[in-house]
């Protein structure tokens, strides 16, 4: 449990700097609207330049087009609300332990120095960074709630053990594909510009 906070806080870190960059800026305007949610083009580049970064240290890295990267980040938002709406929502429990695994992360050379590195690039201070991942982290929690319980569902259904980690690749996608669903549900809800 303790790694996979670990992972979700340098997940968040990576929010974290990909949403202070877009901060304030105006210009780059709305692409994509859902509701509430907007997708700016300087949101989808953003996103295009981590998967530039991963695709560095990842062999195998899939680049994502700018499409695929608006229609993830609406899945993302789409999945979020229907966390929300079937009762998976972020304990507070669950938020502390999260915001203690990022100071935990921070402890550790490696930790720190890919933390500040990112900080470094994105003019945050730690501290407004450990604010941001408080503030985002009821969104990527009740999103990881949600998926979890897509996962045991899927086992369930299929006679598999559910472990939590390392669990076989056709129980993970069985979450891109309930994402895949909820999109063509909400698909004309959304509005492209």
């Amino acid at each position: 449990m303790k790694r996979r906070l670990l992972n979700m806080a340098v997940t968040l870190l990576l929010t974290v700097v990909l949403a202070a960059c877009s901060d304030g800026e105006k210009g780059n305007g709305v692409v994509a609207e859902f509701g509430d949610f907007q997708v700016t083009a300087e949101m989808v580049e953003n996103n295009r330049e981590l998967d530039i970064r991963n695709a560095e240290v990842q062999p195998g890295y899939k680049i994502r087009s700018e499409e695929e990267i608006i229609e993830d980040m609406l899945k993302g938002q789409m999945l979020y609300l229907e966390a929300l709406e079937k009762g998976y929502a972020a304990t507070q429990e669950q938020i502390d332990s999260l915001v203690e695994g990022v100071y935990t992360s921070y402890e550790l050379p490696d930790g720190k120095k890919l933390i500040d590195g990112y900080l470094a690039e994105s003019g945050l201070s730690y501290d407004e960074y450990v604010s941001k991942v408080r503030e985002l982290a009821p969104y990527m929690l009740a999103k990881l709630n949600f998926s979890d319980a897509i996962m045991r569902e899927y086992c369930e259904e299929h006679g598999i053990e559910y472990t939590g980690a390392n669990m076989p690749r056709e129980v993970t996608e069985s979450v891109g594909k309930y994402k895949d669903e909820l999109y063509e549900l909400h698909k004309s809800e959304v509005k492209f510009y």
